[in-house]
C-alpha cells in the first residue's frame, strides 16, 4: 500500500478506477508476526471494500471452461459471472481424445480431472528434496495417451508439478 500510495501522489492523481478482485489469493506476507500477516496480508482493494468502497463485479468470463467457472461463480460471487456465449458452446467433442474425462449427470463431460493414485507415496531425497515417482509416471502415461489420441501436439501440453524432479 505504500507504494501505492507514493504513486498516487507522485501522479498527482485526482481521480483513480482500481481493478482487482477481492476473491482471488490475498498478499503474501513472509513474517511469523501474526498482526502483520492480519494487517500486510490485506490487499488494497479488500481494504477500500472493507471501508465501504462500492464494487463493480465482472457478470462475463472469457477465459475459462464454463464447468470450471460454476463452483467459482456459485461460492465467491453469488452466481453472477457467466462465461461469454463462445464458451457456452463448448462441447464434449471439444475435449482432446485419450483421456477419460469425467461424465456429469447431464451427459456432458468436465475438462478437469482428479485421479487419485492412492497412498502416501511421496520420496523424501537426501538433498531434502521430495518427489513422487508414482506420480510422475502417471502423469508420463497420461501425456501419453492424450497424444496417442491424436487432438494435442506435445507443445500443447504443460506438466505443472510441486517437484523440480518431476518435470
Amino acid at each position: 500500500e505504500p507504494a501505492l500510495i507514493c504513486a498516487l501522489a507522485a501522479a498527482k492523481a485526482e481521480q483513480v478506477v482500481m481493478v482487482g478482485d477481492t476473491k482471488q489469493l490475498p498478499p503474501t506476507v513472509a513474517s511469523g508476526m501474526t498482526e502483520l500477516r492480519t494487517t500486510l496480508g490485506m490487499s488494497p482493494m479488500a481494504r477500500l471494500e472493507t471501508g465501504g468502497v462500492n464494487e463493480r463485479t465482472l457478470r462475463t468470463q472469457y477465459r475459462m471452461h464454463p464447468f470450471l467457472l460454476e463452483f467459482p461463480s456459485a461460492y465467491f460471487y453469488k452466481g453472477v459471472v457467466k462465461s461469454s456465449e463462445e464458451l457456452q458452446s463448448i462441447k464434449r467433442r471439444d475435449l482432446p481424445a485419450g483421456f477419460p474425462w469425467p461424465e456429469r449427470k447431464d451427459g456432458s463431460y468436465l475438462p478437469l480431472a482428479f485421479v487419485h493414485i492412492g497412498g502416501d507415496l511421496e520420496m523424501t531425497h537426501d538433498f531434502s528434496g521430495k518427489s513422487n515417482p508414482k506420480e510422475a509416471e502417471l502423469v508420463v502415461t497420461i501425456v501419453m495417451d492424450l497424444l496417442g489420441g491424436g487432438d494435442v501436439e506435445p507443445e500443447q501440453i504443460a506438466v505443472i508439478s510441486p517437484y523440480s524432479r518431476q518435470v
